[in-house]
């Protein structure tokens, strides 16, 4: 929160547009500067006091990560849908697959983990963690995959 802080109070000739991804945290710094900011809300924004939070920022412009997620709030300023994800065309079949299930989201409630390892165990495969396996950086700050 500090550095969020920062940015906004301490750093306004800096940044021509600030891209946030923290949800509410970001709307109190956001509504008292001159710099643009957009968020991208992760998660559900249906539970809890989000409905009500974002509506008293409903001037904030706001990127959704799908449809679905973009109808959750009509009152929201969703300015786009930047669609989250890789469309199945970046990805080739395989004929010939290893033997694990691949989880590619974060392990949360929401995103249902316990239908993954249901499912492994069902069918006796391993179970891997995208995010997870993106535990190390290199030297030249990019992430390096493990697949061990």
């Amino acid at each position: 929160m500090m550095m969020l802080s920062r940015v906004y109070e301490k750093m306004p000739d800096d940044f021509d547009i600030t891209h946030a991804h923290l949800k509410y945290l970001t709307l109190p710094n956001a509504c008292k500067t001159r710099i643009p900011t957009v968020l991208t809300m992760h998660g559900r924004l249906d539970q809890g006091d989000s409905p009500t939070r974002h509506r008293l920022y409903s001037d904030m412009a706001s990127v959704s990560i799908s449809n679905s997620h973009r109808r959750t709030h009509e009152d929201i300023n969703r300015i786009k849908t930047i669609h989250h994800g890789y469309p199945a065309s970046c990805f080739e079949f395989n004929e010939h697959p290893e033997d694990y299930l691949l989880n590619p989201g974060r392990f949360s409630e929401e995103k249902k983990p316990d239908q993954a390892i249901m499912l492994a165990r069902e069918c006796n495969i391993s179970l891997k963690n995208a995010k997870a396996l993106l535990n190390t950086i290199n030297r030249h700050g990019e992430p390096r995959l493990d697949w061990s």
